[in-house]
């Protein structure tokens, strides 16, 4: 491969020495890891033993590689995308998710580079999160504290972050790519609803509720354009956080993968916290109320307690609107019923097909009775 051919000794060595510490370290030998593949952004663990000294440390560093789109017309090659490609490289590169410290911060960032014009490198610090398996219900309590904190600052006085590529209204482009250009393209499709372990799932036909849906899409976008507008990172969810215990022995969050940040109203940060956790069969959906109810009270905890007395309504009205715009739409359950290869599926999961069709069926049960919250909300306004 090109990057075995492009990471050197002399470049490794400064970014080891960084990230342990050790300015003295010297690293002899490495390996180098795949720990995901998503698309044309791919994960790699760099590690090996070195030596401080006469004393051997090991080391180890965390390379985000980003290739740029193929095409010369795609969409994510706009700076105001809500995707645009770049936008993590630059965020790290101007030193922005290093401002944040205290309950919620970034991995440590060695270095962002440019090493070919279609490619882009982020050196970030290797870190594993502190419970094994999935996160107890508590802990994604807390998570939404700490965002609560993190979102109230910039609006009780702390300076935004300003760039060209940060963009805003980014709900607005991802639900009409999601809505109009994809999902509802496919789910069209009366083949779709005829699978027997789809008909038996749905308590109620899901194509004339999700048109509906996407009918009440601009109103639902048009009734919180007077909303106050905060510094967000816009895909928090559980598997892009770590939890870790700092050296004071608190309990930390470690928020990863800022491709998406930009400008939101309260509210939207919390959405993937919730339906990520339930749609990724990683929360119950028994729990899914108390999960959401905790999310949302911690949330406003961390907002009140950084200085922000939020309008408990508006935040509602946030969370609901970017949650039944984005997660209706995903239909895992569709993916799940039509897999190819249905073994290996439920291996990967942990679940029978059934169960993870049923799971998801009901989830999205409850993200519509959430749009009917939404409507209601509305009328009020």
């Amino acid at each position: 491969m090109i990057i075995d051919q492009m990471v050197t000794h002399e470049l490794l060595t400064p970014l080891a020495q960084a990230a342990m510490n050790s300015p003295n370290l010297r690293i002899n030998d490495w390996h180098r890891t795949t720990l995901s593949v998503q698309g044309r952004r791919t994960i790699f663990r760099f590690a090996g033993m070195g030596y401080n000294g006469t004393a051997p440390q090991p080391w180890s560093l965390i390379l985000k590689e980003i290739e740029a789109p193929e095409r010369d017309d795609a969409p994510d090659l706009e700076l105001d995308c809500w995707f645009y490609w770049q936008r993590e490289s630059l965020l790290y590169a101007a030193g922005i998710p290093q401002t944040l410290n205290g309950d919620l911060r970034a991995p440590r960032c060695f270095g962002a580079m440019e090493p070919l014009p279609h490619l882009r490198w982020i050196w970030l610090e290797d870190l594993q999160d502190c419970y094994v398996g999935k996160w107890p219900l508590d802990r994604y309590g807390l998570a939404a504290y700490h965002l609560g904190k993190f979102n109230g600052r910039y609006l009780a006085g702390q300076p935004m972050p300003v760039a060209p590529w940060l963009h805003d209204h980014g709900l607005r482009s991802a639900s009409g790519a999601q809505v109009m250009d994809n999902a509802m393209v496919r789910l069209r499709d009366p083949a779709i609803w005829d699978h027997s372990l789809l008909r038996s799932a749905f308590s109620q036909p899901m194509l004339p509720a999700l048109e509906r849906l996407a009918a009440d899409r601009e109103r639902f976008l048009a009734g919180a354009a007077e909303m106050p507008r905060t510094f967000c990172h816009l895909d928090a969810h559980s598997d892009n956080m770590a939890a870790l215990v700092n050296d004071t022995g608190k309990e930390v969050t470690v928020l990863f993968d800022w491709a998406l940040a930009g400008y939101g109203v309260l509210g939207e940060e919390i959405s993937r916290l919730v339906w990520a956790a339930l749609l990724d069969c990683k929360v119950e959906v028994a729990e899914a109320e108390p999960l959401e109810a905790m999310v949302f009270e911690r949330y406003l905890q961390g907002l009140n307690d950084v200085g922000w007395r939020a309008d408990p309504l508006q935040v509602r009205y946030g969370y609901l609107m970017s949650s039944v715009l984005i997660f209706p739409f995903e239909m895992e359950a569709v993916e799940f019923a039509f897999a190819e290869d249905v073994a290996e599926m439920e291996c990967v999961w942990g679940w029978p097909q059934e169960r993870l069709i049923a799971q998801n069926a009901q989830v999205n049960d409850l993200l519509l009775a959430r749009a009917d919250e939404l409507r209601r909300m509305l009328s009020m306004l």
